[in-house]
């Protein structure tokens, strides 16, 4: 014999009471090598209709995604303690996720929120800074720029070599009814400011635009020199920067202290909707119910023992040894014992 090699594979066929489903299901699971066979699908009967205990597995499972997520845990690698988890029923399940999501997911989804918001305003107060940086050589106070009932004032950059092109066409449009304050800049661009006659705003911003004329994004409700919406600027950014730090230290806690038992509560969603899917291949009726599925032929022996621990007299089992050239058998990989170290 290989090291390797392939189990003959025969099909189990179980009945038993319709209220022992559950605990069926968790001796398939403890058995480990059953593979179902579409028993419904074969004699054309229509999906079972969830329960509303089922629907919830499906609604739940979204929120403890979120909460993973965001608590950037992994479910694929295990972390602190190892938590013992009573499954014995649908609702035990539902009640350990529903300790863990009413401990934690209020807080976790405000401290999101709140990252999100500290985040996006850190990002405006930078453009605040970096547009009255850019400000600073022409001296103007930001809350300056605009409309008003009589006047349009814009501030950018000129393109280098395109400040004399602007000058002239603001005087051939304008007939000299405007005001042009420009500085040269290191890298050949021109920063300008202009004002001119309300009137004459939207022949302007024409103009601008096919010199490729950039303008500066005036932050609103800023007022006062350059220099001192900077300094505004810097101080409320190191105080977010100081929040974001907090929040985020925060989120690290709750990870800490909850992580092990939001991931038990993840996978112990994931199995019960993979019970709950399996259930389209079984078939039910008022009093029994029926699955099929393929086992390896060398353990046999071990199903039936394992399902009458939990279900005790009600059950049936029964094997069957199809013709191959009319099924397609799963294949089981069957190591010589002196392999089993390294599975």
């Amino acid at each position: 014999m290989g090291l390797m090699s392939p189990e003959k594979m025969i099909v189990a066929k179980i009945v038993s009471h319709r209220d022992l489903e559950r605990q069926v299901l968790l001796g398939l699971e403890e058995f480990g090598v059953f593979e179902f066979l579409d028993v419904r699908r074969q004699a054309g009967l229509v999906e079972v209709k969830r329960s509303r205990e089922e629907e919830t597995v499906f609604a739940v499972l979204d929120r403890i995604d979120k909460i993973v997520q965001s608590l950037s845990l992994d479910p694929n690698r295990s972390i602190g303690q190892i938590l013992e988890v009573d499954d014995s029923t649908l609702q035990k399940s539902l009640e350990l996720v529903s300790e863990v999501i009413s401990s934690i997911e209020t807080e976790v989804l405000e401290l999101d929120t709140n990252l999100m918001i500290a985040k996006t305003e850190l990002e405006r107060q930078r453009g605040i800074s970096d547009v009255a940086n850019s400000l600073k050589p022409l001296g103007i106070d930001p809350s300056l720029i605009g409309t008003t009932d009589f006047t349009f004032t814009t501030a950018g950059l000129v393109p280098s070599g395109r400040s004399s092109e602007l000058e002239w066409s603001l005087q051939e449009v304008t007939e000299g009814a405007f005001t042009l304050n420009s500085l040269q800049l290191k890298g050949g661009a021109c920063a300008s400011v202009i004002t001119v006659p309300i009137e004459m705003k939207d022949a302007v911003e024409r103009i601008l635009s096919a010199l490729e004329f950039e303008v500066f994004p005036i932050p609103v409700g800023e007022s006062g020199s350059p220099e001192q919406i900077v300094a505004k600027a810097q101080a409320r950014m190191k105080s977010l920067e100081e929040e974001i730090i907090r929040l985020q230290q925060r989120k690290i806690t709750i990870s800490k202290e909850w992580g092990f038992r939001v991931l038990a509560a993840w996978e112990t969603l994931q199995v019960e909707k993979q019970r709950i899917e399996i259930k389209s291949q079984i078939v039910y009726t008022d009093q029994s119910i029926k699955m099929w599925g393929w086992v390896p032929e060398s353990r046999e022996a071990e199903l039936e023992p394992i399902l009458r621990e939990r279900v005790g007299s009600a059950l049936e089992v029964s094997y069957d040894k199809p013709d191959f050239a009319d099924h397609e058998a799963p294949t089981c990989i069957s190591n010589p014992s002196i392999m089993k170290p390294t599975e």
